[in-house]
């Protein structure tokens, strides 16, 4: 990632704009991180990466459907197996 300063970014629009389709750009404002700017394309891989569940995550949703079928059915369970309660200590934090 190359970075320049605000003033650099102004009178070298262009010039950035064209640089956007090689590398992203991090723009600097008194010496401190004010943007990033990529192309659209590098945009969009961002969020498509971004959104895409992990194996753990679609692990953890599959163990908390389970645990919900056997409580609908009657089988009632009291606390989650260690591994669904790692993981979902890992995925929703302390949001308890």
């Amino acid at each position: 990632m190359n970075t320049v300063n605000a003033s650099e970014f102004k009178a070298n629009f262009g010039n950035t704009l064209d640089r956007l389709e090689r590398e992203t750009v991090k723009i600097q404002r008194r010496g401190r991180g004010a943007a990033i700017l990529m192309s659209e394309s590098a945009y969009a891989d961002l969020l498509r990466s971004a959104c895409r569940p992990t194996s753990e995550s679609q692990e953890a949703l599959t163990r908390l459907k389970n645990l919900s079928k056997k409580s609908k059915s009657g089988k009632a369970f009291t606390k989650t197996d260690d591994r669904t309660r790692a993981l979902l200590e890992k995925h929703l934090g302390n949001r308890r």
